[in-house]
């Protein structure tokens, strides 16, 4: 394990890492890519004996943080939009509702206007 590490710094130190190697990024920012992956729980091991490309190692507790974090990210999309959903239908309810009021007094004022001009003739 001891051999890893000043492996992986070795090759830190000379632009490797994921992105470095054939990542299609290049240049001297593979090192930093792999700081970043290993802040993370990403770590290099060899693949094999005569392998140059290294193989990342991503540990069970990291894959569990992740998918736990998206499902906690999606819950709380899904949260946000029924609640915003709610309040659109109980609007429209209540709007609805305000209608048919606003359409019974019209009528009952016109049937009072009505009765109030035949009282009149009379």
């Amino acid at each position: 394990e001891e051999e890893e590490e000043e492996e992986e710094e070795e090759g830190e130190e000379e632009g490797g890492g994921m992105l470095g190697r054939n990542g299609g990024h290049g240049g001297g920012g593979g090192g930093r890519s792999y700081r970043i992956l290993r802040s993370m729980g990403v770590r290099r091991a060899k693949m094999g004996s005569g392998d140059k490309d290294p193989a990342y190692i991503l540990a069970q507790n990291t894959c569990l943080k992740i998918v736990v974090g998206s499902l906690l990210l999606v819950g709380i999309v899904v949260l946000v939009l029924a609640t915003t959903i709610y309040k659109v239908e109980r609007r429209s309810r209540l709007a609805q509702i305000e209608t048919q009021t606003e359409k019974v007094m019209s009528r009952i004022e016109e049937r009072n206007a009505h009765h109030r001009l035949g009282e009149s003739h009379i």
